[in-house]
């Protein structure tokens, strides 16, 4: 079984691959076997060129309208399955007021999987 959660902290693949930085997807080309989210080969995803477009529309769509705002005291926290998944149920709201939302008290293990900027 291939386990995409250590293939994306692959270090030789991905340098700090626990690190948040999103702006290394603007340069990254990995292939398909080095991000394999929708696998490789003669099995891979037929859907896989669909499913990048429809997320990336749906996103665009709900972030350009919306902030997705957390809970206050949030748990966020996950488990790793053949992908990785919350823990346990995660309650967002969309606020129309994008600008004024403050960012809430959040805790959990996701802590310890991603190391963000200070």
């Amino acid at each position: 079984m291939l386990n995409t959660f250590l293939v994306n902290r692959t270090p030789e693949l991905y340098p700090d691959g626990d690190m948040f930085r999103p702006e290394r997807w603007r340069t990254a080309m990995p292939s398909a076997y080095q991000y394999p989210v929708f696998s490789a080969g003669p099995h891979a995803c037929p859907g896989y060129w669909f499913g990048l477009a429809a997320v990336k529309v749906a996103l665009a769509a709900v972030l350009s309208r919306y902030r997705i705002v957390l809970e206050p005291g949030a748990q966020l926290d996950y488990k790793v399955q053949p992908t990785m998944r919350p823990l346990n149920r995660l309650s967002v709201k969309l606020d129309r007021e994008r600008d004024t939302a403050t960012a809430p008290q959040v805790s959990g293990s996701l802590f310890n999987l991603v190391k963000l900027p200070r």
